[in-house]
């Protein structure tokens, strides 16, 4: 792994995140990125982000140095910026954390949220190079389950912008045979009652479709479920 690769990724997420405005997401983009890369790193990041911003966008530079203050978690950065916290990455270390797979889900609901395709494609670059691409599909998978119980118009906009990611093959794959699975163990036959197109999608009778979405007793299986089956 290039601590640099990693760096520049964070640097050009930081940067489209200031530039949004969006104050939920700047909060949860520092959070994440100080319990991914620990206060120092996170601290560096912001400053090359602002040095980028004044190069290539003054307004949004001049707003970040009215407005970063006032945020929670980067004013801890500051008041640590002198302690003993080694640079040091250890992403080995975090990997498992369940508290960085939440602050991912929470950083990556909240970029969907704002429909925002370029921050979401750093965002996906960054926590490829950090903790690699499945952990990548997984985090995803989980956020269209939980968007599909908060919000199904960020559902419908993410289902409909996933696929420019790269991960998005796996994930959609992943999701799939979730959905045939059950289908399954609800006496389905594939081939008969239904089948999976190469588009990740399944094709599936309306008849059929209409039993098993009916027999789908949580509101948010029903969601996702429906983005996913087509009518054959």
């Amino acid at each position: 792994m290039n601590e640099i690769e990693v760096f520049g990724s964070a640097v050009e997420l930081v940067a489209k995140v200031l530039q949004s405005r969006n104050k939920t997401l700047i909060e949860s983009c520092s959070k994440m990125l100080a319990a991914l890369l620990g206060n120092h790193y996170t601290l560096d990041i912001f400053i090359a982000a602002m040095i980028e911003l004044s190069k290539v966008a003054t307004g949004s530079f001049h707003w970040t140095l009215e407005e970063l203050s006032t945020f929670p978690t980067f004013s801890v950065l500051l008041q640590n910026k002198n302690n003993s916290e080694k640079r040091q990455l250890e992403f080995g270390k975090i990997c498992n954390d369940a508290q960085i797979f939440q602050l991912n889900i929470e950083f990556a609901i909240n970029i969907l949220k704002a429909h925002n395709k370029n921050i979401l494609e750093s965002c996906e670059k960054l926590i490829n190079n950090t903790l690699g691409a499945d952990y990548t599909a997984q985090i995803f998978i989980t956020v269209l389950f939980e968007l599909s119980d908060l919000d199904s118009n960020t559902l419908d906009w993410t289902m409909q912008n996933l696929y420019q990611l790269e991960f998005y093959e796996e994930l959609l794959s992943i999701v799939t045979m979730s959905v045939v699975k059950k289908l399954t163990e609800k006496g389905f036959v594939m081939g008969q009652d239904f089948s999976a197109s190469f588009q990740g999608q399944i094709l599936i009778k309306e008849n059929v479709k209409n039993v098993f979405i009916e027999s789908t007793q949580d509101p948010e299986d029903k969601l996702l479920f429906q983005q996913i089956l087509q009518v054959a």
